[in-house]
Parts: structure tokens; C-alpha cells; sequence
């Protein structure tokens, strides 16, 4: 990966930090892109959750600001000018205190072509069981 595209991903992982009023423990982003009709359709799935007063985890809806779309359509276009193909699944993962990790899948976005499978959906439905689990250690 060359050094806009690392660029890009921190510029990414900040933009969504600090689009958040509050503490937070994780965010997650999954964002679909294609290329259609000479131009992009876009789909996004994203939350972070946060320890509530109780001590309790819960998941809150992530809102994507123009600028946060931005650098994600950056992002593919750079990656691929560089690589000859433009991803059409990203996901990022970011935990405190800042490490984060981007995974890409060059096969077709599901959501965009009507796939609404577990893969696509489902596992952002159980995510926040997977979380509990994990900080457990169950």
C-alpha cells in the first residue's frame, strides 16, 4: 500500500474519532462501494459503542459526515490508481487508544447488489454480543 493510502486511513480513523461527543470504546465501519452508471453508489453500515452509566455496553449509530465520505472515496480511487482495482468492501475496526485496522474485499459489495446475508447484515446485528464476549473473555 503506498504512503497517500496510509495517509488517507489515518486521516479516516481521526475524521471518525473525532466525529464522536464522548467516550467511546470501538467503532465500526462497513462501507460499500461500486462503480455504476459512471459514478459511485455507496452504501455504509457503522456504530461504536460506549460504556453507559451502568456499566453496561451499547451500540450507537455512527453518522457519516460529507467529509468522512470523502476520504473514504479517496481512498479507493488512490488504492486503486495504485493497485488497478477499486475495493468494494471495506471494513475498519477502531479501538482505544487509536489502533485501528482497515480489511478490503475486492469481490462485488453485497448490500448494493441486494445481498442481505449474514455477512452483510447479520453479523452487525450480533456485534454488540461479540463485543461483551471478547472484553470478557468468554
Amino acid at each position: 500500500m503506498n504512503q497517500t493510502a496510509m495517509d488517507l486511513q489515518k486521516k479516516i480513523v481521526s475524521a471518525l474519532a473525532h466525529s464522536i461527543d464522548g467516550a467511546w470504546e470501538r467503532i465500526m465501519v462497513n462501507y460499500e462501494m461500486q462503480e455504476e452508471d459512471g459514478g459511485l453508489t455507496e452504501d455504509r453500515r457503522g456504530f461504536y459503542i460506549v460504556l453507559d452509566e451502568a456499566g453496561g455496553y451499547r451500540k450507537v449509530g455512527l453518522v457519516f459526515d460529507s467529509a468522512v465520505k470523502d476520504l473514504f472515496r479517496a481512498l479507493r480511487e488512490t488504492m486503486q490508481s495504485s493497485e488497478g482495482q477499486g475495493w468494494g468492501t471495506c471494513d475498519l475496526v477502531i479501538d482505544q487508544p487509536g489502533r485501528f485496522r482497515f480489511n478490503f474485499s475486492y469481490d462485488p459489495p453485497k448490500r448494493i447488489n441486494g445481498v442481505f446475508d449474514d455477512e452483510s447484515m447479520g453479523r452487525f446485528d450480533r456485534y454488540l454480543d461479540a463485543y461483551k464476549a471478547e472484553r470478557t473473555g468468554a
